[in-house]
């Protein structure tokens, strides 16, 4: 049996049922969905919902190996039972402590000529002009603020930070959120997919947001494919990085600046295997045990699938709600591309996910399109806003 763990694990359980192989899940919110068995600290042990939970629970248990989503790359030493043993499929502790360090991650692509937004600690006050406030060592962009223009109002919301060192002071640039996934073997790199982030801005008030991705992304400028192959080479070779990874980028009008690696599964990835007609999972554990696949028999299946564009929308509460039960069964909504369904009874706070929502086109503006629809039609069913 192989351990799927995340704060959300829904994607990992459906592609690892594509794989045939035994697994069981343990994130937040063990949605109807996944595919296996799926347990969670709440519903299952009466625990709070923690990364640390979720892992203290895969600890206790007998496994083949542990694969994880997001959550856990921040939590890299709590990680080092499952490597000693030879069992975690996946980046290690001491790959995950150099990927997820920004200051180590600047100086590393420096030294191909990469680049990544101006940064530096809060103690330093920012120059005029925009800036964001970024945590460290969290994912999904969760809690990154803009911080006002004004120098005293913004060295007023620095002040205020209880522990300023897990903190940059980021450079806000204008361009398109994206991201590319790669294969890596520890020596070497394979580009599998690129994505455009569906993002809700930060403002003085409220928090950046992630709320999806459009998969592929419509071309860029012309190397983009050759620097974005240098640098998941560059990457894997310095760190060691093993399995599917995603680099998150944002273009602008001087080409892509790096925001962070992603170490791990990212969401991005259905949308990818949607594209490729083809499950990823079978090759992320592949190539965690140093063997990638053929590259040309994989550009060649690849390019046989006609072009469309694949996308996925979280939606977020407006308001607390109860689920209600489903009177057509749930697997209703699953058909309509509705995904990540939470339980019947379950409360769902103001600003929490309610599930997400799946679309495919023959354009990415069709695809954004078809999404927005369905935003609509799922918050009709659930909360009637």
């Amino acid at each position: 049996m192989i351990i799927l763990v995340g704060a959300s694990v829904r994607c990992l359980t459906q592609s690892a049922a594509q794989s045939g192989l035994k697994t069981l899940g343990i994130d937040f919110f063990g949605d109807l969905d996944c595919r296996g068995k799926v347990i969670s600290p709440r519903d299952d042990f009466g625990l709070s919902p923690t990364t640390h939970n979720l892992l203290e629970i895969a600890r206790s248990l007998d496994c083949q190996g542990l694969v994880y989503g997001a959550g856990p790359e921040n939590h890299g030493p709590s990680l080092k039972h499952w490597e000693e043993r030879c069992l975690l499929l996946g980046n290690g502790p001491g790959a995950l402590a150099q990927a997820r360090d920004p200051y180590i991650l600047r100086e590393t692509l420096k030294q191909i000529g990469a680049d990544m937004p101006t940064f530096h600690t809060p103690q330093k006050p920012p120059v005029p002009g925009n800036w964001l406030l970024k945590p460290l060592f969290q994912g999904g962009g969760h809690g990154i603020i803009k911080l006002p223009i004004r120098e005293a109002e913004a060295m007023r919301v620095l002040s205020r930070l209880d522990e300023p060192e897990r903190y940059i002071v980021q450079e806000y640039l204008n361009g398109i959120p994206g991201s590319v996934t790669f294969l890596a073997d520890g020596l070497s790199a394979m580009l599998v997919g690129s994505s455009s982030q569906l993002t809700q801005e930060a403002s003085e008030h409220s928090p950046f947001r992630y709320l999806g991705n459009v998969v592929p992304l419509p071309p860029t400028y012309p190397a983009f494919w050759e620097d974005m192959a240098k640098i998941a080479n560059h990457l894997t070779v310095t760190f060691g990085l093993k399995g599917l990874n995603t680099l998150d980028f944002i273009l602008t009008e001087d080409g892509a600046k790096v925001l962070e690696l992603n170490p791990r599964w990212s969401g991005s990835v259905e949308l990818i295997e949607a594209c490729l007609g083809q499950s990823l999972f079978l090759a992320h554990l592949n190539a965690c045990e140093g063997r990638l696949p053929d590259s040309a028999q994989w550009e060649k299946t690849a390019a046989a699938r006609p072009p469309r564009f694949y996308g996925k929308k979280i939606l977020y509460a407006q308001t607390s709600f109860t689920v209600k039960s489903y009177k057509e069964g749930w697997q209703a909504l699953y058909n309509r591309g509705v995904r990540d369904i939470p339980k019947p009874g379950g409360d769902i706070q103001a600003g929490e996910p309610i599930c997400t929502v799946l679309a495919q086109g023959r354009s990415e503006k069709e695809c954004k399109l078809l999404l927005e629809e369905k935003d609509a039609l799922v918050r009709e069913f659930y909360i009637k806003e």
